[in-house]
């Protein structure tokens, strides 16, 4: 009987030390990834903060340009007949070239799309953080689809149409006023026009980027802690 007894409080005490063997085996094993995974948060969010840098001045730079494109457009656009013998040749160069510009901005946004397709995105805390880096490449391809047609229109349309014209003039040593009758034509004007209002959409959108990339760094470096 003495027998039975000690063997079943061994046998008891086996049970217990397993079981917390166990039990401690899986705490450190939910401390352990809970270590990577905070590691791995730290990570990303040091690469997305980096990343949202350089497109704030990627976005400065492409609202330098569209801004550039629609002042010279707009300046040309505005010129008139009984007028334009007054305006400086080397200003109508300048705007020329302004309204020229076939700039496209391309932001980084690998760490973002990375982190999106593995999942990798369910590491940071805050829900509003995630749902505005969720939403970013849409509002980013928009903006890019506007610089695309923007781009696209120079290039196939403003350039063969009226731009080819003007730079022949504007490349010899001395600029006159060769270009004074291409600026007066209608078709002339209604090409610049679409460039103002192209440049107006494009600016528009900039702007609101340029608000959404300053509160997402101030939702990274507020989960950065």
């Amino acid at each position: 009987m003495k027998d039975y007894r000690e063997r079943l409080e061994r046998g008891i005490f086996e049970i217990v030390i397993i079981t917390i063997s166990i039990l401690l085996a899986f705490a450190l094993e939910r401390w352990w990834d809970r270590q990577l995974d905070t590691g791995s948060r730290e990570e990303l969010v040091s690469s997305l903060v980096l990343e949202f840098e350089a497109t704030a001045e990627d976005l400065k730079y492409a609202l330098q340009t569209h801004e550039s494109r629609r002042r010279g457009a707009l300046a040309l656009s505005q010129i008139q007949a009984d007028t334009i013998e007054s305006v400086d040749p080397d200003m109508i160069s300048q705007y020329w070239y302004w309204a020229v510009t076939p700039d496209e901005t391309f932001p980084p946004s690998g760490v973002l799309q990375s982190a999106i397709s593995s999942g990798s995105l369910s590491l940071i805390g805050s829900e509003k953080l995630t749902s505005k880096l969720a939403s970013w490449s849409d509002r980013l391809n928009n903006f890019t689809q506007t610089e695309r047609v923007l781009a696209d229109y120079t290039a196939q349309v403003f350039w063969p149409s009226v731009a080819q014209d003007v730079f022949i003039p504007l490349n010899k040593e001395k600029i006159g006023r060769e270009t004074d009758e291409v600026i007066l034509k209608p078709s002339t004007r209604n090409h610049l026009n679409f460039l103002v209002l192209g440049s107006d959409v494009a600016i528009g959108q900039v702007q609101e980027l340029q608000q959404e990339v300053d509160e997402i760094l101030e939702l990274l470096k507020i989960e950065s802690g």
